[in-house]
């Protein structure tokens, strides 16, 4: 009988390592690619947000406000345009309850680099009445583009507000988050601007 009990035992162990899961991943392990797709609501495959060094897509902008640039109000450019140096871009709404948080931080980030920078608040689905309100309301002291067609919106898979994305002067993500911090931008923004720039 004691012996049945000890086989049982064993066989269970057995059963049981074979069940467990690998063990996680360690710092410097390669990854598979998960090949993974999300489908939209449309049925069409997409590929996830981008990553850290993807290169965003050429969007089309149009100046909704011109503060802080040369463009004038409804001049059309492309993303592309402001490729050579850094790239900040703000997405912005009147109706999103801390953006104004936000839009105070990137502003100091703003007035802090100067023109070694480029920032842009983008305005994401609003009115222009209450986006020209908001903006009376908070000030600006950089300009603000609406996009033409959603390129970035797609790409970040943008649903709520704010958000921050950091871009390198060839355009691809350095950086990016959702929401605004009491603790005001990350030191890992400020840290990957130092090195873009050669601080």
């Amino acid at each position: 009988m004691r012996g049945i009990h000890l086989s049982a035992a064993t066989l269970g162990l057995t059963l049981l390592a074979a069940c467990a899961p690998d063990l996680p991943p360690t710092l410097g392990d390669e990854l598979p690619d998960s090949g993974l797709e999300v489908s939209d609501a449309t049925g069409s495959e997409r590929e996830l947000p981008p990553a850290l060094g993807d290169e965003l897509p050429d969007s089309r902008l149009e100046v909704f406000d011109a503060t802080g640039s040369q463009w004038e109000l409804g001049q059309a450019l492309m993303l592309s345009a402001l490729e050579g140096k850094p790239i900040v871009l703000d997405f912005w709404a009147s109706w999103c309850g801390t953006c104004p948080m936000q839009h105070r931080q990137v502003t100091e980030l703003k007035e802090r680099y100067g023109d070694r920078i480029t920032v842009l608040g983008v305005n994401f689905r609003d009115t222009p009445e209450a986006a020209r309100g908001w903006l009376k309301e908070h000030g600006a002291t950089y300009p603000t583009v609406t996009e033409q067609d959603g390129a970035l919106a797609e790409e970040f898979w943008l649903s709520a507000l704010p958000y921050f994305a950091l871009l390198t002067p060839d355009r691809r993500l350095s950086w990016d988050f959702l929401g605004a911090s009491r603790e005001g931008i990350p030191d890992s923004v400020t840290v990957r601007l130092e090195a873009m720039l050669g601080s």
